[in-house]
């Protein structure tokens, strides 16, 4: 049989993809074809040549060429993807020289996550401290009685990360869970202590991030000290303005450390202010 597809390919195929979702789990080879919106496309490329050359194995060749030619495009969008997380993340290391980042940006990965995925479960050791490129987390506990206590939400351009634990690489008390489809650039743990023993500007970059996340964490147990719930959500709200949306009343006033009802009241207040 001529064409693109041997006899003996042709069955290969025919028993090995029986299905489209089958050729989709079989095609997640690298980080570049896990990115969402482009994966969908290569997949439905190459279901559809080995569809037409397991029909008419005379088009095998001209469907091949067609279809190369669509993926070296697709490829090349997702590469230039890829390398706009990379850039965004590495925009971000303010103290760090070209070399530095050369050396960070070649131990970078990307990782697209679905809502209702866990980045870190209670009892896991965080071994990659990630940038959310875009997306939005939720991180909680699970308290004696079972209730799930919101303590925080990462949004884009922030870290995910229970830093006091990552730094330690002990187990985390905390869930950190994805409340939208997200992605994420991840550098490990062992590429940052490699860091700090090869620039002498890591250190400081380092420094920053535990600054910023200890700030957090102080903020939010002096607001609980010193505010009352209603200056919480209005304090909230006037930092975070863009997740109004994006954030159910729920997790919300579990953040807050009040009960929904008392959010619905303290909001509908406010409006008739």
């Amino acid at each position: 049989m001529s064409g693109w597809l041997s006899a003996e390919h042709k069955e290969l195929l025919q028993e090995k993809y029986s299905s489209k979702a089958e050729i989709g789990a079989d095609l997640v080879l690298s980080q570049e074809q896990r990115l969402p919106e482009y994966f969908t496309l290569t997949e439905h490329v190459i279901c559809s040549a080995v569809r037409c050359c397991l029909s008419n194995p005379c088009l095998g060749r001209l469907i091949g060429m067609i279809t190369y030619i669509q993926w070296m495009a697709t490829r090349q969008k997702m590469t230039q993807a890829i390398k706009g997380y990379f850039d965004l993340y590495l925009k971000q290391l303010n103290y760090s020289t070209a070399e530095e980042k050369e050396f960070i940006r070649g131990n970078l990965s990307l990782e697209p996550f679905n809502k209702g995925d866990f980045y870190l479960k209670s009892g896991e050791i965080q071994t990659n401290i990630g940038f959310v490129c875009e997306g939005l987390i939720r991180r909680y506990y699970i308290n004696e009685k079972g209730n799930e206590i919101t303590t925080g939400f990462t949004k884009e351009k922030e870290y995910v990360t229970d830093y006091p634990s990552f730094v330690r690489q002990i187990p985390t008390k905390y869930y950190l869970q994805f409340l939208e489809p997200t992605t994420v650039v991840q550098l490990p743990y062992t590429t940052i202590i490699e860091s700090y023993e090869k620039f002498k500007n890591s250190e400081m970059q380092g420094r920053l991030i535990a600054e910023k996340v200890l700030t957090i964490l102080s903020d939010r147990v002096e607001s609980f000290l010193f505010n009352t719930a209603e200056e919480r959500y209005l304090k909230f709200m006037n930092e975070n303005p863009d997740l109004a949306q994006r954030v159910s009343l729920t997790h919300l006033s579990s953040f807050l450390g009040i009960e929904r009802q008392s959010l619905s009241r303290i909001r509908n207040r406010i409006a008739k202010k």
